[in-house]
C-alpha cells in the first residue's frame, strides 16, 4: 500500500513539473537575437519620408512638415488588468513615450479599429497633440467618451481619400486576423475606464500613403480580401503579423501574395509583432507562444521574401529610419 502511495505522489509530482514546464512554455517569448540583422537603422537616410515604430501598430510618418501617426497606443495594460478589471489610459506612459518619441504636435491620427490596443490611447494622444482623428464610427464613440470633440473626428468608409500635406491617404477596408476577439461595434460614446471587451473591434482598416514618388501600405491586421489590392502600388508594406505565426502556411502564403506581391512591394516591416502587454519603459519582445509563434512567422515570410527578392526589416522601438 505504502508503495503505491508513494509511486501515486510520485505521478503526481512528475505531472505537476510537467504542467510548470508547459505553463512556462507557453507564457514565455521567442528571442528577438536571431533576427538583428533584420533590424532597421536609425542612421541617416536621404529619404523624403521616416517612419518611426512605437510597438503593436503605433508608428510616426514624417516628411518634416506634416505628421501621421497610426494608433498611437501607448499605455499597454499588463494582462492582469486587462483580465480582472477596467483599463484607463495611463497618462505618465502616454506622456513618457510622446516625449522618447520627440512628438509635441501631430496632424493627424489614422485608427486601424477600436481594439484596445489599438484605439484605447487615441483621444489622449489627440488632445495633447492636436491632432484631427480618422476612423469608423465606433472610433468616433470611443474618442468622443473619452474627450476629443466632435469637430476633430472624421469618419472614414472603405475608399475615402483624404489629402494631408504632400500625403494622400486611401482607406481599405480588410479583415481582423483570424479568430477575432470582441467582435461587433462600440455604438455609444464608450466611457473610460472600461473593460477591454467594451472595446470592440468596430470594422478594421488599412491605410495606403502616398507621397510624390513613395507609397507605402499599413496593413494592421493579418488578415485578407482576395483582389482588394489589385491595381494598388506600394514600395513598402507595414505589415500585421500579430497570431500569423499560429496559421496555416497556405494562409501565411496567400496572405503574401494578396498584399505584399498584389502591390509589387519591395520591402516588407513586419508589425504588430510585441507583446503590448510590456510597458514600453521595457525592450520589446514577442507575443508568449500561448498567443503566437513569431520565429513560424518570420520563417515562412523570410522564405518568401527570399523567393521573391523582398527585402524584410525588423524595426526597433523608438528608432527612426527612412522609407523610399
Amino acid at each position: 500500500m505504502k508503495l503505491v502511495y508513494r509511486m501515486g505522489l510520485i505521478g503526481l509530482a512528475a505531472l505537476g513539473l510537467i504542467a510548470v514546464v508547459v505553463l512556462y512554455k507557453l507564457l514565455s517569448s521567442p528571442s528577438l537575437a536571431a533576427y538583428t540583422s533584420l533590424q532597421t537603422s536609425s542612421a541617416p537616410s536621404s529619404a523624403h519620408i521616416s517612419a518611426q515604430f512605437m510597438g503593436t501598430t503605433t508608428i510616426l510618418f514624417d516628411d518634416g512638415k506634416t505628421r501621421i501617426l497610426s494608433d498611437g497606443f501607448f499605455s499597454r495594460p499588463p494582462i492582469w488588468r486587462l483580465l480582472i478589471g477596467k483599463i484607463p489610459p495611463d497618462e505618465r506612459l502616454i506622456n513618457s513615450a510622446l516625449s522618447k518619441a520627440g512628438i509635441k504636435g501631430l496632424d493627424a491620427i489614422f485608427v486601424a479599429h477600436t481594439h484596445h490596443d489599438h484605439a484605447m490611447d487615441t483621444a489622449r494622444v489627440a488632445l495633447k497633440t492636436g491632432a484631427l482623428v480618422f476612423g469608423s464610427l465606433s472610433t468616433r464613440n470611443v474618442v468622443l467618451g473619452d474627450g476629443l470633440s466632435s469637430d476633430r473626428i472624421t469618419v472614414f468608409d472603405d475608399g475615402k481619400i483624404y489629402t494631408l500635406g504632400d500625403f494622400t491617404v486611401t482607406i481599405f477596408q480588410t479583415p481582423h486576423s483570424p479568430g477575432v476577439a470582441f467582435p461587433g461595434t462600440v455604438d455609444h460614446p464608450l466611457t473610460v475606464p472600461a473593460s477591454a471587451s467594451e472595446y470592440r473591434e468596430g470594422g478594421n482598416f488599412s491605410f495606403l500613403l502616398q507621397h510624390h514618388s513613395t507609397s507605402l501600405l499599413l496593413v494592421a491586421s493579418g488578415n485578407f480580401i482576395p483582389g482588394k489590392f489589385k491595381g494598388v502600388k506600394a514600395d513598402t508594406v507595414f505589415l500585421g503579423i500579430g497570431g500569423l505565426g499560429k496559421q496555416s502556411e497556405e494562409f501565411i502564403s496567400d496572405y503574401w501574395r494578396e498584399v505584399v506581391q498584389a502591390v509589387g512591394a519591395k520591402v516588407v516591416i513586419p508589425v504588430h509583432w510585441d507583446d503590448f502587454t510590456r510597458s514600453l519603459d521595457e525592450p520589446l519582445r514577442p507575443m508568449p507562444y500561448a498567443l503566437d509563434d513569431f520565429d513560424n512567422s518570420m520563417k515562412s515570410l523570410l522564405a518568401l521574401a527570399k523567393r521573391d527578392n523582398v527585402q524584410v526589416r525588423l524595426p526597433v522601438a523608438f528608432e527612426t529610419f527612412g522609407v523610399n
